[in-house]
């Protein structure tokens, strides 16, 4: 049992460890500035969630975000950005 949880573990993490090229993470860092979204969280990967995609939403500050990744390059190792949504629900 306890090979198995260790081959399991080893093979998530392996898979969990793709990813979006540092260019690509610096864009969003740049798009972030630029639309003043301080609450961006760069220290997990991006493409890394459920289906490679990053979403975040909070009704108590009125906002959305939703980017999707494909990360079918390089046998699922590199994900690239195919869409992004940034939608406010405050339109000052």
């Amino acid at each position: 049992m306890a090979r198995f949880l260790a081959v399991f573990l080893f093979f998530s993490l392996a898979y969990a460890a793709a990813r979006l090229p540092a260019d690509e993470v610096e864009a969003l860092r740049v798009i972030g500035r630029t639309l003043g979204k301080a609450n961006w969280n760069f220290t997990s990967d991006p493409c890394g969630g459920v289906n490679g995609d990053w979403v975040t939403t909070s009704m108590e500050l009125g906002f959305t975000n939703n980017l999707t990744c494909n990360c079918n390059f390089q046998n699922g190792k590199v994900c690239h950005v195919t869409k992004m949504y940034v939608h406010s629900f405050f339109l000052n």
